[in-house]
């Protein structure tokens, strides 16, 4: 949410080189297919604010979100089975493993 985003903006407020190198050492011992999947997450995010609740495959207004990775927003159930075969990586690199 945006208000998680303004925390962790206001937390590492001039420390983002600290976190750069430890990230660097979690990403350099990272498998490819790990990384590759990452990569395509991030190209994947809307650069929107996550609160303007936007579905992704219409572009209006979001009530309901992807129930396995609660990341992505949709308007309809029909929408979102209409964007599974865009979503369903994003959606295994970002939710948690079962």
């Amino acid at each position: 949410s945006a208000e998680v985003r303004e925390k962790l903006l206001d937390a590492y407020a001039g420390k983002w080189k600290e976190v750069a190198e430890r990230q660097k050492t979690v990403y350099s011992e990272a498998k490819e297919e790990d990384l590759s999947r990452l990569s395509n997450f991030m190209v994947a995010l809307p650069f929107e604010s996550a609160a303007s609740k936007r579905c992704r495959t219409c572009g209006r207004h979001a009530d309901q979100r992807c129930a396995k990775c609660k990341v992505t927003w949709y308007c309809t159930r029909e929408c979102q089975i209409h964007d599974w075969r865009n979503h369903k990586e994003i959606c295994r690199a970002v939710s948690p493993a079962t």
